[in-house]
């Protein structure tokens, strides 16, 4: 009653219109009616402080928050005690923010935004929902605040909970300062520096919003994607943890709500965005015009905003229903909803589905507590689970409801005063630097009408007091923390054996042995006594439950066949089973046995926690109609020790004792099949051979078992070859072929089946045979690189070019190259795999296929332009072979390379290195390398097409693989001759792509569109092939479009000239490189002959060799060309330029001059500047060039600048 008298001053109004808020770790409380705000703080059992706080005139409250922030820490010889202060967050109706210590002073005051404050939120750093490493202890603890939020109607202003922590202690200094000085006023002069930011909400009129974190796991992604087509998926998995802000309100009820740039954008957005922009920018232009440029101080006092439009992951609308309040579970696992229906909504953080509805409840108030015990929480263990429980208060009726969220179960209900308010706690605390654990003193207090205060603690004895037959988490959290204990002290063990006879049903009695059986390092004698308990309380009961007795025989013979398998495994030495030896492996060196077997080690006893790992035990499996349990795989070490055992207790009891145990378990012959099957395969060599004797007694024993569940011999036989095929193929799988197919034939209702036992034996030992050839010969023995496993299926069944697919992949995969194929050891390796596939190693066949493999890893990473080298001298080398008629080149363009050119020559019209990297794969520094290799293979390709293939037998279709695969499938050489791509059409692609490549290679500056119509642009970007093609070549160029391309052709030759180049020789001559030269040119000339522009070219080629120098070359292509007395004309003008570079460039050129002649002065004069680019060439050079030109008889006036030319350059000579 010591808030009576407050409640006197703020009037007799109802307690739900007053504005409320309570501190987690102490009595401190904040009350608000209209603009009067009240603040208390029990100091002690025997007092309070009561003090006043801020009323601003004609503002009232709208929203109130105590919020405990870390203080000073005091040090006594025992203890280290952190002390917390009170703060007091005030909202106003205006959007006016305060922040009032307890003392009545104003720490902080700012505008955040225009509408009225409806709630305090805070992002903390709590437990982490489903997935996180946090435990559910931590929700004991309150949280450090992250961000503190302020919730308006259009969404959240955020404040980061340090820079707020700082701020306080700052202006606390300041004020503190003042008082000493006799001053009086507030220290908020610096709010405004406070950084926020704003979380706007789009299409929703929010009346409450909360947030919450879970931790980022792939089936939290897949939620996600599922929830929402427009997530971008790599920006979602970046994340660590996800932080959900959910906002209720009206139209839609529910939203969730994402601070992260995860959803692309829609156009309207992005228009909206772009506007926003731009009339941000008008207005700053129109403000420096009318009043000037601001003022810099003035912009520093503005406050940092950011603002951020939150994107909507989903949403729950319902037109009719308004959300108006929402309570985050102190666990982060549930939220609970209350909408103006008088409805109570649970749904679900992860995936927000909606787990429950409790409607018909009027003027209904939530809130979540931690059930505790009586001793509160600080007594609970760091191992102990808490629970979180949803508390409903009924004003109108008195009424507090407390229900469990997993189960959705009401479990107790207490009769409090009526009219009351229900004020949950803050969940967190200020404390930046995260210097101590608070332990959270209360959730949830109740505020009567009459001015009582009532804490609200629910005692767990509630939870596990109820009568349930069902077997509550709290019973097996209880029990789950007695088995903990290691080893078990009597006293734990006798308290254990009370809960398991206490149990209210059969159902519960069993899971707890379940829970019992599977506790780590449980121990077998604690366990046997458990079953005797059991034994006796079900002789004392005459009628007792079947699924008891059920669980009681299974968890027996369980406990029997333990002993069993340790009392052998124990005993092996003396009765060894007996062992196969390297003789077994005719031609295969894979084993290497260094000891002799009896000096190998033996494996460990078995644990009873990792034998009871491998049975499926459950409720259900006790079941009346399911008298059966299945075997698991469990850990390898722990699968292995366990078949050992089962061999061992074969070996030494016989068969049919087993038998008669996994009977009586119920085990099915395919459990025990997936079991030996798949812990063989992971066995190392020399338990293999040691211990594979005891293969056939086990699948005798699962044949049996087949035979006593009514199954075929052929259907066993089916399921045991499929299990065999789906194993990885090493030596273990070869051992277990091997004891299959015997058993097979030593069994008559398999003889039948002897071949095709017989073919999986032989061709998995093929198989490692070349992996023990690519090993040994290849890779060689010291190297720790293993080439991938396959399994029989996926090497044997996946059609007959399969084998010669997985050697061009552990070719690609280790680095082997074309150069390397004709290294000795490769050949070596190749002469070993043609004895069993001499098909599938031939050459056309292994170069078409190392072909694809190569490209097709240049495919997947597209950086890596070696892969494509590589592919490219593989594609030489198989189209030089006779008589090789394939169409593997125009398969790698169609399937690899066709988009690549197509996208290469796009970012060549226009470029962007990010659209580069984006479409084509490679940045643009690698971009002019990667279309030289695209030309090259449509190069190849046309060349490929024009020459003639003569087949020895043209009507037989060739053999490109062995007969290996029992399943049909098609693979590469197989549609060889399935794609057909036109001639016409590939070379209009070698037109873009070259064209492409030069511009990069040289940096010319053309647009590849500019080069052709508009008609082959269309059909070079949206088809591969048209019969269109043949129409526009027959229809020529016009003007225009010829004009270009000669003036293409004209700079590209020059540039390719210039790739010319002396190299030093030893003589100190030199010698020309003019491989890249050859190239382009022959390229080039293959361009000019598909525009119809050949003699163009050549005449190209004539007048850069000229201009460059190489006068040799130019003459021999000069003395060829058919209209010389044209061309001659041209290269009179590039004599000129060469006389003008030698008169004016000369050291005496004053004496030069004179000698020149008036007419030829003033035609080299004006050729000055443009002779100062051309190449220096010699004297002679020059006058080979002039006499050349002398007997082409050209007109009178041409030969008169030769004579006069050829003059002075003979006087320079002199």
């Amino acid at each position: 009653m010591w808030m009576s008298d407050v409640r006197e001053d703020l009037g007799r109004d109802n307690t739900r219109t007053l504005v409320a808020a309570a501190s987690p770790l102490s009595e401190a409380m904040a009350l608000a009616a209209g603009g009067a705000l009240h603040l208390f703080a029990k100091r002690d059992q025997s007092g309070r402080r009561i003090f006043p706080g801020h009323e601003r005139q004609g503002d009232s409250i709208s929203a109130l928050l105590v919020l405990p922030m870390s203080g000073s820490t005091h040090e006594s010889q025992t203890t280290q005690t952190h002390l917390v202060q009170h703060v007091v967050a005030v909202g106003h109706e205006s959007g006016w923010v305060e922040i009032v210590s307890m003392t009545g002073d104003i720490l902080f005051r700012r505008q955040l935004g225009s509408g009225r404050v409806l709630k305090f939120r805070a992002s903390g750093d709590g437990p982490l929902a489903r997935g996180g490493r946090r435990t559910p202890m931590e929700a004991v603890y309150l949280p450090s605040i992250s961000d503190l939020l302020m919730v308006y109607a259009d969404g959240i202003v955020a404040m980061a909970g340090k820079v707020l922590f700082e701020s306080l202690i700052k202006n606390q200094s300041l004020l503190a300062q003042m008082r000493a000085q006799g001053l009086h006023g507030e220290c908020t002069t610096q709010d405004n520096q406070v950084p926020v930011k704003r979380l706007l909400v789009k299409d929703q009129m929010i009346t409450d919003m909360s947030v919450y974190k879970y931790a980022n796991t792939a089936l939290d992604q897949m939620i996600h994607m599922s929830q929402s087509s427009n997530i971008i998926e790599g920006n979602l998995q970046s994340l660590g943890q996800i932080t959900q802000l959910v906002s209720v309100g009206q139209n839609p009820i529910m939203r969730f709500n994402s601070p992260y740039n995860i959803h692309a954008q829609d156009l309207t957005e992005l228009a909206e965005n772009v506007v926003s922009t731009v009339k941000s920018g008008f207005v700053r232009v129109a403000t420096g015009l009318f009043w000037g440029k601001p003022d810099a101080n003035q912009e520093d006092k503005k406050p940092k905003e950011l603002e951020q439009r939150l994107s909507l992951n989903h949403a729950m609308k319902d037109a009719m229903k308004q959300g108006k309040m929402i309570e985050v579970s102190l666990n982060g696992l549930y939220f609970a909803v209350m909408d103006n229906q008088n409805r109570v909504i649970l749904v679900d953080c992860l995936s927000g589905i909606i787990l429950h509805v409790w409607k018909g409840l009027h003027h209904v108030q939530i809130g979540w507590t931690l059930a505790r015990p009586e001793n509160g929480l600080a007594s609970i263990d760091e191992d102990e689970k808490v629970a979180c429980v949803l508390v409903i208060y009924l004003p109108r009726r008195g009424s507090l409801e407390v229900w469990w969220p997993e189960s959705k179960e009401k479990l107790a209900e207490f009769s409090v005063a009526k009219n009351g308010k229900l004020l949950s706690c803050f969940n967190g605390i200020l404390d930046p630097t995260n210097r101590s654990r608070h332990i959270r003193e209360r959730d949830l207090v109740l505020l009567g009408e009459d001015g009582s205060i009532s804490e609200i603690i629910i005692p767990t004895r509630y939870l596990s007091d109820q009568k349930k037959t069902r077997y509550s988490s709290f019973q097996q959290q209880h029990l789950l923390a007695l088995l903990s204990e290691v080893p078990l002290s009597d006293d734990t063990c006798a308290k254990v054996m009370e809960q398991v006879k206490s149990a209210s049903s059969a159902v519960t009695q069993i899971s707890m042995l379940v829970d019992i059986f599977k506790a780590d390092q449980i121990e077998l004698d604690f366990v046997k006594r458990i079953l005797a308990e059991i034994d006796i309380q079900m002789k004392d009961r005459e009628e007792e439950s079947t699924i008891l007795k059920n669980c009681y025989a299974t968890l027996t013979n369980l406990v029997s066949l333990f002993e069993n398998i340790n009392e052998s495994l124990a005993s092996r030495g003396e009765n060894r089973i007996p062992s196969l030896t390297q003789d077994d492996f005719p031609g295969l060196h894979l084993i290497d046995i260094t000891e002799a077997p009896e000096k190998l080690t033996h494996t460990s006893p078995l644990n009873l926690d990792s034998f009871v790992s491998h049975w499926a035990l459950s409720v259900d499996v006790f079941d009346i109609e399911t008298e059966s349990v299945e075997m698991r795989l469990g850990q390898r070490d722990a699968s292995s020790n366990l078949l050992e055992g089962f061999m061992t207790v074969v070996h030494l009891q016989g068969e049919r004792k087993v038998l008669e145990t996994f009977q009586e378990l119920g085990l099915s012959y395919q459990d025990l099949l997936k079991f030996v099957f798949q812990n063989v395969t992971n066995w190392s060599h020399a338990n293999l051979l040691r211990l594979t004797m005891g293969i056939k007694p086990l699948l005798s024993i699962a044949l049996i078992l087949s035979r006593g569940e009514g199954t075929k011999s052929s259907v066993f036989y089916t399921f045991t070859r499929s299990l065999l095929l789906k194993e990885p193929m090493n030596m273990s799988v070869l051992v277990l072929a091997c004891q299959w197919h015997e058993f097979a034939y030593n069994n008559a209702a398999f003889r039948d089946l002897y071949v095709d036992s017989d073919r999986i034996k032989r061709f998995v030992t093929a198989y490692l045979h070349l992996e023990q050839n690519l090993q040994a010969k290849v890779l060689g023995e010291s190297s720790k690189e293993n080439p991938a496993n396959h399994t029989y299926a996926d090497a044997f069944q996946a059609g007959n070019g399969r084998v010669v697919e997985i050697i061009c992949q552990w070719f690609v995969q280790h680095g082997i190259g074309p150069k390397d194929l004709e290294s000795e050891k490769i050949r070596d390796f190749l002469s070993l795999a043609e004895s069993d596939f001499p098909k599938s190693v031939q050459s056309e066949t292994l170069l078409s296929h190392l072909t694809w493999e190569y490209i097709h890893a240049w495919a997947k990473k597209r950086d890596q332009l070696r892969y494509l080298d590589y592919g490219f001298q593989c594609l030489k080398a198989l189209l030089k072979l006779d008589g090789v008629d394939l169409n593997v080149p125009n398969m790698l363009w169609k399937t690899f390379l066709h988009k690549v050119g197509r996208d290469a020559v796009n970012v060549t019209e226009i470029r962007s290195p990010t659209r580069c990297l984006r479409d084509v794969g490679v940045g643009e520094e690698c971009l002019p390398e990667l279309l030289q290799w695209l030309v090259k293979v449509l190069f190849l390709m046309i060349q490929n097409d024009q020459r003639d293939v003569h087949l020895s037998k043209p009507d037989e279709k060739p053999q490109f693989y062995d007969d290996i695969s029992d399943v049909p499938q098609a693979h590469l050489l197989d549609h060889a001759h399935s794609v057909v791509v036109d001639s016409d059409v590939i070379a209009l692609q070698f037109q873009y792509v070259f064209v492409a490549n030069l511009i990069w290679e040289f940096d010319l500056q053309f647009k590849p569109m500019a080069l052709f119509s508009n008609q082959e642009s269309n059909l070079f970007f949206q088809s591969e092939a048209s019969t269109q093609l043949g129409v526009l070549i027959s229809m020529g160029q016009n003007a225009s479009l010829r004009h270009i391309r000669k003036k293409f052709l004209d700079t590209a030759c020059h540039r390719s000239v210039q790739t010319i180049h002396l190299l030093p020789t030893e003589d100190g001559q030199g010698e020309w490189d003019m491989s890249s030269y050859k190239v382009w040119m022959s390229q080039l000339a293959l361009l000019a002959k598909m525009w119809f522009l050949q003699d163009k070219l050549k005449e190209y080629q004539i007048l850069a060799l000229y201009s460059n120098g190489h006068d040799s070359l130019g003459e021999d292509l000069f003395s060829c060309f058919p209209d010389r007395e044209s061309l001659a004309v041209k290269l009179i003008h590039i004599a000129l330029l060469r006389v003008t570079k030698f008169v004016y460039e000369s050291e005496d050129h004053n004496r030069r001059l004179a000698a020149v002649k008036p007419d030829l002065l003033v035609k080299l004069s004006q050729l000055q500047n443009e002779a100062m680019d051309i190449t220096t060439v010699t004297v002679e050079d020059t006058k080979s060039l002039l006499i050349t030109l002398c007997g082409l008889g050209l007109a009178e006036g041409m030969m008169q600048v030769i004579y006069d030319c050829l003059a002075l350059v003979q006087m320079f000579m002199k």
